[in-house]
């Protein structure tokens, strides 16, 4: 499973129009084709589809107060069929990561309505407080931290695969490397790591894939260890990883030289671009 954020286009707006939640929910939320409206007449509102590999799942859309300077995830709702799976959870916390990078960022904000206990403990489990604010007869709850997509401190961690192995791994519903049977755990990475592991272990390598894992979701244990003696420690999965816990799946691709060279601090932009890489 691969979850994106993708553009709202001639191709996949009826689509779009079409999802709808549950009957007992239609009035936690307005329905995608008036939020599309909104979107067209408000320049700094963005609407986006909530995809789930090549299917959509659902609708989000974020914008700026131009008087305020403050950013709002304005929807959020995923249709009745996909309910229950974690995308919701998953779309909320990339859009997180695509906010808190914009430029003029200072706070991220969302109101719910005070019936919708189902997003009050999404919101609360992300990081979100009260503010004390109503607006419009909705609760209103803000980002406790900013500087992150709000997961626990080193709850996003990494993990380089080939794309075939990605590929496999989506039909089985988990991932597990060919040497997992005989190691037993899932090597992985923090971010400040990824490009070190990469040009020592994966060097020239085409067909590369970068997983963004949320360490909370795995459902096994995490430890934080060098098995080789080192002080440094890298988080290894005890488990078979399932494929509901990756994000974000970033092409992994090297310069000229076979290196890589990506830019990574706190979190990947999945933008980074690189000549993709002419050696075997």
């Amino acid at each position: 499973m691969t979850i994106s954020l993708q553009p709202i286009t001639r191709d996949n707006l009826e689509a779009c129009i079409n999802l709808s939640p549950r009957e007992e929910q239609k009035s936690f939320v307005a329905p995608n084709i008036y939020s599309i409206a909104q979107a067209y007449v408000e320049p700094t509102w963005t609407p986006l589809a909530i995809y789930v590999n090549d299917t959509p799942v659902g609708f989000m859309m974020y914008g700026r107060e131009v008087e305020t300077g403050r950013d709002w995830i304005i929807r959020l709702m995923i249709d009745r069929q996909y309910q229950g799976r974690g995308y919701g959870r998953a779309a909320t916390e990339a859009v997180i990561e695509r906010i808190i990078q914009q430029p003029g960022y200072t706070e991220l904000l969302v109101s719910y309505v005070p019936e919708n206990t189902g997003a009050e403990r999404l919101y609360q489990s992300l990081g979100f407080v009260a503010t004390g604010e109503i607006e419009d007869g909705e609760i209103v709850v803000r980002l406790q931290r900013q500087d992150s997509s709000n997961l626990k401190v080193n709850d996003k961690i990494y993990h380089i695969t080939t794309r075939a192995e990605w590929e496999a791994a989506q039909t089985r519903g988990s991932y597990t490397p060919a040497n997992f049977a005989a190691e037993g755990f899932i090597h992985c990475s923090y971010p400040r790591q990824v490009v070190k592991i990469a040009n020592s272990f994966f060097r020239g390598q085409k067909n590369l894939v970068l997983l963004s894992i949320n360490r909370s979701l795995t459902g096994g244990e995490v430890k934080d260890e060098n098995l080789e003696g080192g002080q440094e420690l890298f988080p290894h999965l005890y488990g078979a990883l399932p494929v509901a816990a990756v994000s974000e799946v970033i092409p992994l691709l090297c310069n000229e030289k076979g290196r890589f060279e990506l830019s990574v601090t706190k979190t990947i932009n999945p933008n980074t671009r690189r000549q993709p890489c002419s050696k075997q």
